[in-house]
């Protein structure tokens, strides 16, 4: 089957060959390549002569104020009406896409309240930027960018840093973690920023801590919300450690008479870290030294839930750690 096919094609080949070789088909192939050799000279010469384009550039707003924010409607694109040689034309439809304009808002000269104006002379020389010396540019279309705006209302808040943090065995934080700038200006909407209280950062992770750490670290920022920095400094105090478990009972000493609660464990287990470097601080650590105590609206705020977490409400201060088990009361209210 195979060889049969191979022979029928090695007929076609010699054939054609045949075809091509007559004097007539030599005389078409001259006649085409002459035909198509003229065609090229016409239209380079064409080409030459001077022809009327429509460019469109792309906008960039760059440097926007933290105070600020841009209205949706501001001018996105630049329409241009140019004119060259074709062959030069011929180039920025090959080139397709301009790069942007870019056009700093911080540095416009303002017009109102509201609304700023990018001089002139300075559009002309952005795009004149992008076009080849020998074009001519005919118009532009706005022949002048305004750019609209909007103030933001402004908000100091604190700064939360997400941390993820595992010590080597035998050490601990030591200490008060410090952030700086504890404190962020934010900007936005003032919908979004009544309801803010603190901006977190992104994750920190840190393995393995066995000495003191700082890191660098980006601010969260929710959707449209504009801050004075992007950045803050977290630095972990780590110190060597010693345990000390105790067992003290759980106590809500607020409830209301006639009402019964009842939560299980009445009593928790909590170990608490304390610093090597504390040890003559620590020397008459007891029971006595810590306390849980969950006021009744507490146990009223999780009723839907029937569970409670279990946080000490009183410690000494070189106990910056400590773990509770187990870390929730089950309840319920009679």
């Amino acid at each position: 089957m195979q060889h049969k096919a191979l022979t029928a094609l090695k007929k076609i080949v010699a054939k054609t060959i045949i075809v091509f070789k007559r004097q007539q088909w030599k005389e078409i192939v001259t006649f085409l390549f002459f035909l198509l050799l003229a065609s090229s000279f016409w239209l380079l010469e064409h080409l030459q002569q001077g022809f009327e384009r429509k460019l469109s550039l792309p906008i960039h707003y760059k440097d926007i104020p933290a105070t600020m924010a841009l209205a949706d409607d501001n001018t996105q694109k630049i329409t241009l009406s140019v004119k060259d040689k074709g062959t030069k034309l011929f180039y920025y439809l090959w080139k397709g896409n301009f790069s942007p304009i870019e056009v700093s808002v911080n540095n416009l000269k303002k017009q109102t309240d509201s609304t700023s104006v990018l001089p002139e002379n300075m559009l002309n020389k952005a795009i004149m930027k992008q076009l080849i010396s020998s074009t001519t540019l005919l118009s532009i279309e706005p022949e002048e960018l305004i750019v609209k705006y909007f103030p933001l209302k402004e908000k100091t808040v604190a700064v939360d840093p997400v941390l993820n943090i595992s010590y080597k065995k035998g050490y601990n934080i030591a200490g008060k973690i410090i952030i700086s700038p504890a404190t962020v200006n934010v900007f936005g909407r003032e919908d979004i920023i009544d309801t803010l209280r603190i901006i977190q950062t992104k994750q920190v992770k840190l393995n393995n801590l066995s000495s003191n750490a700082e890191t660098t670290v980006a601010l969260d920022l929710p959707e449209g919300v504009k801050s004075n920095v992007s950045k803050v400094t977290v630095g972990v105090p780590v110190g060597e450690f010693f345990e000390k478990r105790v067992k003290i009972q759980v106590v809500c000493n607020d409830m209301p008479a006639r009402t019964v609660l009842r939560f299980f464990p009445t009593s928790v287990t909590v170990t608490c870290y304390i610093p090597v470097a504390s040890t003559s601080e620590s020397q008459g650590f007891s029971n006595e030294d810590i306390e849980i105590v969950i006021p009744f609206k507490s146990f009223q705020q999780y009723r839907s839930v029937g569970k409670l977490p279990v946080l000490l409400t009183k410690k000494p201060s070189y106990v910056f750690s400590y773990e509770v088990s187990p870390s929730e009361l089950e309840f319920s209210i009679e």
